[in-house]
């Protein structure tokens, strides 16, 4: 399971998972049934000589009925922060 950034856009897991590669994709807009997503994960890894599946799994991404994980500041970095840190 590999957690890929963006909060509040879940834009940014199936984009690199898709270019990566992986099994399954988790993002914030689609809350997951863990029960289901075991069942698609034993399924995904069974064909693979290595037995392994990757899922990604986007910040903020919340089982049915859960709610997303989040930590740190909303906006750790800005701009103003960035221009400060290169001056």
């Amino acid at each position: 399971m590999v957690e890929l950034f963006g909060r509040n856009c879940g834009e940014t897991s199936p984009l690199s998972s898709l270019l990566a590669g992986v099994d399954r994709a988790m993002m914030p807009e689609v809350p997951f049934n863990v029960v289901k997503l075991a069942e698609l994960v034993v399924r995904d890894k069974r064909p693979n000589p290595s037995q392994y599946a990757i899922v990604t799994i986007s910040e903020a991404t919340r089982m049915v009925g859960g709610t997303g994980f989040e930590y740190g500041e909303a906006n750790a970095c800005t701009v103003l922060d960035i221009s400060a840190a290169l001056s």
